[in-house]
């Protein structure tokens, strides 16, 4: 995971793809909305937060070193006897060198170190999960967008067939084989039809500005076409269990922070322990710049902590609570993606079944609209058979663009749930 987070980071911060330009790959969409949502950068910006809060306290485990040094000019008290005259002021430089080293703290330096480090990690993984979560809108836009034009396809294919039945119908009736009214019911069908192109083309525009917002670029073009199907095999339902409750970044992260919170722990009871520490200095000063006197010294010192108001114990009893409530949080979130595992599972067990029947449905529909075209060619059924035969037909086949879909979506939606969509 370390080495796809390394690469998807560099690709964040290339050239942004916002250029007005035709897309018409998946693959691309998700790249392109990997580089411009602004959640996916704030959540790198809080894992490198973490991961320098993590060095700035290793830094004290170092030697601290300052060099000191100042000029002041001094004017003692007068003595009694001193002249009104007399100017006993003086000048003082100083320069030296300050030496810290930390020798024993119990761990107490290390054990927050690591706090910030499993924070960093656990940022990581929230990382991932807006990626996962990025990835599913634009997976089911492109999805709903594919599905909107193939229902423009039929519904156009609709209009044409009831244009046909209308010039079939002008001829009989200028024949004098039909009544005038099958003329005026196969006109309110191709004007029911053309309406339908209307809602059909509006329902496409409205989905290419919800996939737009997905990627967050505004001037894109999509030229999207057909998506293969291909049914595959559905896991065990228990193997899919097993797998969510190991990868979903969501459980990871909050099994970090609870670590973090341990080690948290670990650091704060020190503070019932003394800490010892090496110190030294030197020093040069004199009332000119030669600074001709110095002087050293160098020794141990701890600080033991006698009473703080009860502070730590305080903080300690703080830490515990919050360890607690990440781990009930940790179990209600294993519940909750057990939950969608399983409603993931079964929608797509429905739509397997749901698209095997629309595909048979949708072959009964087509011979029997054939049948019923062949019938009325011949004047040998009304316009309503003939109509209801379009109807079906037309039903049949936003039936099975619907169930092929749905499966699609179903796909998608189980695999972010087991928390294998970005793989």
């Amino acid at each position: 995971m370390k080495i796809c987070f390394k690469a998807l980071i560099l690709s964040l911060f290339l050239p942004i793809i916002a250029s007005a330009e035709n897309v018409s790959d998946l693959g691309d969409l998700i790249l392109i909305a990997l580089k411009n949502n602004p959640g996916l950068k704030a959540a790198y910006s809080q894992k490198e937060i973490y991961k320098n809060k993590s060095k700035q306290i290793d830094s004290s485990l170092l030697p601290q070193i300052n060099l000191t040094g100042g000029y002041s000019r001094a004017s003692p008290l007068p003595s009694v006897n001193a002249t009104k005259d007399s100017n006993n002021s003086y000048d003082l430089y100083s320069l030296g060198v300050d030496l810290k080293v930390n020798l024993y703290d119990f761990d107490k330096i290390k054990n927050l170190s690591k706090s910030y480090e499993f924070l960093e990690r656990s940022s990581e993984y929230d990382f991932f999960s807006v990626k996962s979560q990025i990835i599913t809108n634009v997976t089911i836009n492109f999805f709903r967008l594919l599905q909107a034009k193939e229902n423009l396809t039929v519904a156009v294919q609709t209009r044409d067939n009831l244009l046909n039945h209308l010039k079939m119908a002008q001829q009989f009736y200028l024949s004098g084989m039909k009544p005038k009214y099958d003329i005026t019911k196969a006109e309110v069908n191709l004007s029911n039809a053309e309406l339908n192109i209307i809602k059909a083309q509006n329902s496409i525009k409205i989905i290419e500005s919800e996939l737009r917002k997905s990627i967050g670029v505004d001037n894109v073009s999509f030229e999207i076409n057909d998506y293969e199907i291909k049914i595959n095999e559905t896991p065990n339902l228990d193997n899919l269990t097993e797998k969510g409750l190991i990868k979903r970044a969501e459980l990871l992260s909050i099994r970090e922070k609870i670590k973090s919170s341990e080690s948290t722990l670990k650091a704060t009871k020190t503070n019932y322990y003394p800490a010892f520490s090496l110190e030294s200095s030197y020093l040069r000063s004199g009332n000119h710049p030669e600074m001709d006197r110095d002087g050293w010294n160098i020794g141990i010192k701890f600080n033991f902590p006698l009473y703080n108001g009860n502070l730590t114990n305080y903080q300690i009893n703080e830490i515990l609570a919050n360890i607690s409530y990440l781990k009930y949080t940790e179990q209600v979130l294993m519940q909750s993606i057990k939950n969608e595992i399983e409603i993931a599972f079964y929608n797509l067990q429905e739509s397997v079944k749901k698209y095997k029947i629309s595909e048979k449905i949708l072959k009964q529909a087509e011979e029997n609209y054939e049948i019923a075209k062949g019938r009325y060619n011949a004047g040998l059924s009304t316009p309503i058979e003939l109509s209801d035969a379009e109807i079906e037909l037309e039903k049949g086949r936003l039936n099975r663009i619907s169930s092929k879909y749905d499966y699609l979506i179903s796909e998608a939606l189980l695999k972010k749930a087991v928390g294998e969509l970005d793989e």
